[in-house]
């Protein structure tokens, strides 16, 4: 078996160091792990599990690739996908927060309102129009 090849830098970040093809591919599958489960709260040591990783190997490798924690993209991943459910679908804000494993729908709407700037509520109100669907 040969060492994984450097991978240069995404563009404008030519400081950062070169990521491997294995380091790319761990941050690629963590990131679909993490997409195909949005509806819980997946841990760095869940992660660590399913691919068979340290964590400082993880969190360097998620970083070099999307530039942000592991936690701040799974975040950010989750209230998109609320905004899209709040915006096609007449639900409330409640149950969009319990699908994405929110118990205390306080928490959701601070989340929320971090990564998209408003409050569910708020944005609920001014994007879901039924006669018009956004996608």
């Amino acid at each position: 078996m040969h060492a994984p090849h450097p991978v240069s830098a995404p563009a404008g970040h030519s400081s950062a160091p070169a990521l491997s093809s294995f380091q790319l591919q761990l941050a690629q599958d963590a990131a679909q792990y993490l997409q195909e489960h949005l509806h819980r709260h997946v841990t760095i040591a869940e992660l660590c599990r399913q691919f068979s990783v340290s964590p400082t190997h993880l969190k360097q490798a998620f970083k070099g690739v999307f530039q942000l924690p592991v936690y701040t993209y799974a975040k950010q991943q989750k209230m998109y996908a609320a905004a899209r459910r709040l915006r096609t679908e007449h639900c409330s804000v409640s149950e969009v927060a319990a699908a994405y494993g929110y118990d205390n729908p306080s928490k959701f709407a601070a989340a929320f309102r971090q990564v998209m700037g408003v409050t569910p509520k708020a944005y609920q109100q001014t994007s879901f129009h039924p006669d018009h669907p956004s996608e």
